[in-house]
């Protein structure tokens, strides 16, 4: 079992440094889903991370260490801090007991639901963020947060549970930076787009 599981990693590990120069990806050592892998383009994953299920991250996006992924999309260029935990497993409140041994499937019961995290969201250090979440675009979630509901667009959130203390800009502003599109662009392009809004 334990060599069935270094011949994973090591496939793993192999696959990450292939991926590192053929599609632009740093990744450090983590364990993530080769599935995964595959679909990953300028995405920087630092070591500890553990990415598990359907995946996916968008380009330019950089995921900090010891951060855990399960079944989530993320956009592009989002930043997310060290130790962020993002749907990973729930168990069910409404059980006679909360223990997976109870459980017909664990792994389905434990992981319902997805997490969607839209372009340029900057999550802070050892956010928490519980499955069927919605982060709007140019959110803002500060270090050490719970989130517990659907965040909108360009919000800046904090707190235990996640509570929204202002927004990053006002509508007319936002309006701007929507019609801009620049997060379908590249890092060179946008910066053209920056100077003039």
């Amino acid at each position: 079992m334990m060599f069935k599981r270094f011949l994973k990693r090591l496939k793993v590990t192999i696959y990450a440094m292939y991926s590192k120069f053929r599609h632009g990806n740093v990744i450090q050592t983590s364990y993530i889903d080769i599935n995964v892998l595959k679909r990953l383009r300028n995405v920087k994953i630092m070591r500890d991370s553990t990415i598990l299920g359907d995946v996916h991250i968008g380009e330019y996006s950089y995921l900090g260490r010891a951060t855990e992924v399960c079944d989530s999309t993320i956009g592009r260029y989002c930043s997310i801090g060290n130790w962020v935990s993002i749907g990973v497993g729930e168990h069910d409140l409404n059980s006679i007991s909360t223990n997976s041994i109870f459980m017909d499937s664990p792994v389905t019961e434990l992981n319902k639901g997805t997490v969607t995290i839209g372009d340029d969201v900057w999550i802070g250090t050892k956010v928490t963020i519980l499955r069927n979440v919605n982060i709007g675009k140019g959110a803002v979630i500060g270090a050490g947060a719970v989130v517990t509901k659907n965040i909108p667009a360009y919000a800046v959130c904090v707190g235990v549970p996640a509570k929204i203390i202002k927004f990053r800009f006002d509508e007319k502003k936002i309006e701007e930076i929507e019609k801009s599109c620049w997060t379908n662009l590249s890092p060179t392009e946008a910066k053209k787009i920056f100077a003039k809004l």
